[in-house]
């Protein structure tokens, strides 16, 4: 195998570069989406806690 053999073979096409920032960019976004539901069940959480509090307030 000659020097110019190896060279061919580790070319990277621009659909290949695309392929993989379109993978990535699809992942991101499934994170991200992720995210934003973690983000609302905390604050769900953090209102239902303060509620517990203030019922526990009225009680005493």
């Amino acid at each position: 195998m000659s020097k110019t053999d190896e060279v061919d073979m580790t070319r990277i096409t621009n659909e290949e570069i695309i392929d993989v920032l379109v993978m990535t960019s699809n992942n991101l976004t499934g994170i991200f989406k992720i995210l934003e539901e973690l983000k609302a069940k905390m604050l769900a959480l953090e209102f239902d806690i303060i509620t517990l509090k203030a019922e526990r307030k009225n009680e005493e």
